[in-house]
């Protein structure tokens, strides 16, 4: 999982994109874990919990990209969400969410502050997906501890 992470944020660097030919398998990764750990520990509440997690972290860049018409956010950001309220399930889902918005905060600030600074006035774009990946990551190393 971790490896297609950084598979899929590298490649958001290169082209912007989160192609669904990496897409696809992070997600079926997921289910698996997720199915696997359910078994393992014997607790069918976990997937409960990802299937509502999935729902925070896919639902609210859905609405934004249907409130924007693609605009604000694209398909691949959506479905990255509900990748990884799948992978976090409803509590680090909502962690992940508030660090999501502090993480775009951050990107667009830094965005304003090249324009300004930059005599071509072109802006350093921080692509979205590698802020996903950022705020999946710390969710799972400093989320864990905090909800632990």
């Amino acid at each position: 999982i971790v490896m297609l992470l950084f598979t899929l944020a590298l490649t958001n660097i290169k082209t912007f994109l989160l192609p669904t030919a990496l897409i696809k398998p992070l997600a079926v990764a997921i289910v698996v874990f997720q199915v696997f750990v359910s078994i393992q520990t014997d607790n069918l509440g976990l997937l409960g919990s990802a299937i509502v997690g999935a729902i925070i972290l896919g639902g609210i860049p859905f609405l934004l990209f249907q409130i924007s018409a693609g605009r604000w956010i694209g398909g691949g950001d959506v479905r990255l969400g509900f990748i990884a309220g799948l992978l976090l399930g409803w509590k680090l889902g909502l962690f992940c969410l508030g660090v999501m918005v502090c993480l775009v905060l951050l990107s667009f600030l830094v965005e304003h502050l090249t324009s300004k600074l930059s005599k071509t006035h072109t802006p350093a774009r921080i692509p979205s997906g590698v802020l996903w990946v950022v705020a999946i990551m710390l969710s799972v190393i400093i989320g864990q501890q905090l909800f632990a």
